[in-house]
């Protein structure tokens, strides 16, 4: 019975926890606080080894991450990582170019800048 719970509240904390990974100061944030109109708990990091790291270390339903991140660090890089870690959880990248990568299967994409309703719609997709 006690592991059931665990195993439920366990289930309930990671359908709305979120996975920012931007490295700009502005957007970061701001992207944060989208979601967390849309009812999700959020975790923002700067760079592909923490992103990486987090992915290894704890479960997210959600995955938004910039195609390209400081010092030469790989969103698409960040998304496959998630995708094998993580199969369950939604990703998203994001990008201010008008034409999508070629995205790794399960990867969503959002071109910048983006609306409260249009991340909306892309994460209710899943």
């Amino acid at each position: 019975m006690f592991l059931g719970t665990l195993k439920r509240i366990a289930a309930m904390k990671r359908d709305n926890s979120a996975l920012i990974v931007e490295d700009s100061p502005i957007l970061g944030p701001m992207i944060a606080d989208m979601l967390e109109i849309l009812g999700h708990d959020t975790t923002i990091v700067e760079g592909e080894q923490e992103a990486i790291a987090n992915i290894r270390d704890r479960e997210f339903s959600l995955l938004i991450c910039d195609i390209k991140l400081g010092e030469g660090g790989s969103g698409l890089a960040v998304a496959a990582e998630a995708r094998k870690r993580q199969p369950e959880a939604r990703v998203i990248v994001v990008s201010g170019n008008d034409e999508p990568p070629d995205l790794p299967g399960g990867v969503s994409y959002l071109a910048k800048p983006f609306t409260l309703k249009q991340l909306g719609l892309v994460v209710g997709m899943g």
